[in-house]
């Protein structure tokens, strides 16, 4: 079972989410980072958590590189869209913040907190320091390779579902939704076969949120 979580009280040690409690891993106490989640619970019940065992070692290296490749590039091309470019301003702030029950001058002060952390976070990656041309060419270039690999299989890794389609699904999601308009934006949707695959997953596991 899980829920939404808008709090994040739960702090864990890698101050990551996902997270998880559950008595039969980790001593029962919270688990973050959905990595060592899946590693932990393939541990301790394969039979029920692997869904990679009918994957070959290939299979399994090329799955491996390509979630790393996403989980470390993917999630900061959607955070310079949305925090770094002028989209802040236009669909980030009017979307995340509206509803904030703050006096302007507090809202104001807390929005310039949150994004400034967010743009050192980016910068530190190094996509902040390109261009825009340059970090849509980069982005052009990676989620090519992501197409191209899935071509027209049912998921990521073939005719059946993998631990690796859930994270090419989150991160491939995080482009194919919201009111953003951006290079990147436009390019990722422009991968017909990403976004087809994108609401096959969500038809067959979260049909609440397919269109």
């Amino acid at each position: 079972r899980y829920f939404k979580d808008h709090e994040m009280k739960n702090s864990t040690r890698t101050k990551k989410m996902p997270y998880i409690h559950w008595d039969r891993i980790n001593d029962g106490e919270i688990m973050g980072d959905s990595t060592l989640i899946v590693n932990e619970l393939v541990r301790t019940d394969p039979g029920t958590f692997d869904l990679d065992d009918h994957l070959t070692p290939e299979q399994v290296a090329i799955g491996t590189a390509f979630k790393t490749m996403l989980e470390e590039s993917m999630y900061f091309y959607g955070t310079y869209v949305r925090w770094v470019t002028s989209q802040f301003d236009e669909v980030t702030a009017p979307t995340y913040f509206a509803d904030i029950p703050l006096p302007p001058p507090f809202k104001g002060m807390l929005i310039k907190q949150i994004r400034g952390k967010m743009i050192r976070d980016v910068k530190g990656h190094g996509v902040a320091l390109l261009d825009d041309a340059e970090v849509v060419a980069k982005f052009r270039m990676e989620l090519g390779a992501v197409s191209d690999y899935l071509g027209n299989k049912k998921y990521f890794m073939g005719d059946k579902v993998s631990s690796f389609d859930a994270t090419v699904f989150g991160f491939v999601a995080l482009f194919a939704q919201g009111e953003w308009e951006h290079e990147i934006i436009v390019a990722a949707r422009n991968c017909k076969n990403l976004m087809a695959y994108v609401e096959r997953m969500k038809k067959e596991f979260w049909p609440e949120a397919a269109v």
